[in-house]
């Protein structure tokens, strides 16, 4: 049974089955249903993509592993870039200005997305990120993120494009 108009949800307890990314979403709230696996990753700024055993979260991650690994889990295929080269790819990912959850979120302390800080957008104005200062991942409202000096420029939003859907 689907409800919810457009969304096109299937109805499943209080919330439903998103359909693009087949989890389980609170139909209240719409935000993502994060896996436990991605509750108690800590910070380590040496796990950067590309390294080895980078889908190894209990090893932690920098905020890209840690961001590509959940998109992975949702079922997209992030490429393993920095920051910059997300930002500057438009192969397989594209800027967008009206977010939808697992969109790529870039933060800097400068208008430069080299650096940049990511996070990957839950709905309703909130990012889940994996940040040094916190240390383990943390929903953050989009807006009290920018109050903060290091995420003051937002660079934008990324999507990973679908292939073959």
């Amino acid at each position: 049974m689907n409800f919810g108009g457009e969304n096109g949800l299937q109805k499943v307890g209080l919330g439903g089955i998103h359909p693009l990314t087949q989890r389980y979403v609170l139909w209240e709230k719409m935000d993502m249903d994060i896996p436990d696996r991605f509750k108690n990753v800590r910070y380590v700024s040496s796990r950067i993509p590309g390294c080895k055993d980078d889908s190894d979260l209990t090893l932690g991650a920098n905020c890209q592993v840690f961001a590509y690994n959940l998109l992975r889990d949702f079922g997209l295929n992030p490429p393993n870039y920095r920051s910059s080269e997300l930002w500057n790819d438009s192969e397989l990912s594209e800027v967008v200005t009206e977010f939808k959850p697992l969109d790529i979120m870039l933060y800097n302390d400068s208008a430069d997305s080299y650096g940049a800080h990511v996070g990957v957008y839950a709905g309703n104005g909130l990012v889940y990120h994996l940040s040094l200062s916190n240390g383990l991942p943390k929903f953050e409202r989009h807006l009290d993120l920018l109050q903060q000096s290091k995420y003051r420029f937002f660079i934008g939003a990324k999507r990973i494009k679908q292939f073959g859907a």
